[in-house]
């Protein structure tokens, strides 16, 4: 196993020396040679794994303690020959997201195996559009494309020097979270973006815009999304029983998402995670709802809701708002608008409104800490 550290790096020499390291790596790993595991914990991955094995990939730990998924070579392949054809051929690629995860890791796949460039941003003073328009401006001549996560979007959509760079490219994929309707829609006036749906397990966004990529299937069964293809996963290192989240049948290997979800008009509609319902008092409350309601409002820029233990109500619904500085929108403000678009069920009993709200280093927001953030149900107003 060729351990590569991906710890957080401040000089650009550095990424460009790691980003070479990781490039090597995965080319002989894809070729049959020594597997890769990228990460931070890199060092925590045994020395050998079965063959036939590219990579183990660590997922980001936002609910639960991290899984380290086991990528095999075909299946990287057919994720990348997906993306190709979806996006329309081969093109460089602007590195915006840490490569110990899958999407960044699977930036650096796709370009290895077009033989195209890969850009890093800088990122010793966060993600700013700065940077990014920097990073764009330094990519080589032809097809370029680009992999964001919707806080990231959201951010260039503020600059209109980041704005105008986003229609330089030929591809924009937004995956990682929901992207709500609104930004969705202010993005598309300006970028040729892709909404993408997938995990660790499918190496990655396997659905763009509700259309499974070539060869990937998708069943919905009771309620909840599964997806089959080339593209899964082996499993889990060392994690038998989490290992039956992919089982086989007559219409061949299948992973069990745990994502509800359906079919729209021939599409996939992602509507939240099983496990994410509110029972607030016997009525049942999406989180994904409230937030796509709370999301609507201006100068919101993401909101995270999710049910908070209760002894009258079993649980409340309890919304973290993470708004653009300056909006001074206020929790009651918030609640009283949900009540008003929705149903008073739908209001969250308890809001936390913040500018600076946790992340983890993928951009995605820190669950397990935005919890605590919230104080007893004793004080909840």
């Amino acid at each position: 196993m060729w351990k590569i550290p991906l710890k957080p790096l401040e000089l650009p020499e550095e990424r460009s020396a790691a980003l070479a390291v990781l490039r090597d790596g995965i080319g002989e790993a894809l070729a049959g040679g020594i597997a890769v595991a990228p990460g931070a914990d890199a060092g925590e991955v045994p020395e050998t794994v079965s063959p036939g094995v590219a990579a183990v990939v660590t997922t980001s730990g936002s609910t639960g303690r991290p899984k380290r998924t086991v990528l095999g070579r075909e299946a990287l392949r057919a994720s990348a020959a997906g993306t190709e054809a979806a996006l329309g051929g081969p093109g460089s690629w602007l590195l915006t997201l840490p490569p110990g995860h899958v999407a960044g890791f699977q930036v650096v796949t796709r370009a290895v195996l077009s033989g195209s460039e890969v850009t890093p941003v800088d990122t010793s003073e966060g993600f700013t559009p700065e940077a990014f328009v920097a990073g764009s401006r330094a990519l080589p001549p032809g097809r370029r494309y680009v992999s964001l996560v919707p806080t990231q979007l959201k951010r260039l959509l503020a600059e209109p020097a980041a704005r105008a760079e986003l229609g330089r490219f030929d591809g924009v994929l937004i995956g990682g979270a929901p992207l709500d309707a609104a930004t969705a829609e202010r993005a598309r006036q300006v970028a040729q973006i892709r909404t993408t749906y997938g995990m660790t397990e499918t190496c990655g966004g396997c659905v763009y815009d509700g259309t499974p990529l070539r060869d990937v299937r998708i069943r919905i069964l009771d309620g909840e999304i599964h997806l089959g293809g080339p593209v899964l996963a082996e499993g889990y290192l060392g994690d038998d029983q989490r290992d039956a989240a992919f089982y086989t049948d007559s219409e061949g290997r299948w992973f069990r998402t745990a994502d509800r979800g359906r079919i729209v008009d021939g599409r996939l509609r992602v509507d939240g995670r099983l496990d994410d319902m509110i029972n607030t008092g016997g009525v049942k409350v999406p989180p994904r709802a409230v937030d796509d309601c709370i999301e609507g409002l201006p100068g919101v820029a993401e909101s995270c809701t999710f049910g908070l233990p209760d002894p009258e109500w079993g649980e409340v619904v309890a919304s973290y708002v993470c708004v653009v500085p300056g909006t001074g929108l206020a929790g009651e403000r918030i609640r009283g608008l949900v009540r008003e678009r929705l149903d008073h069920y739908f209001a969250p009993r308890s809001v936390v409104v913040t500018e600076d709200p946790p992340r983890l280093p993928n951009g995605k927001l820190d669950r397990r800490r935005i919890r605590e953030a919230f104080p007893s149900r004793e004080e909840h107003d």
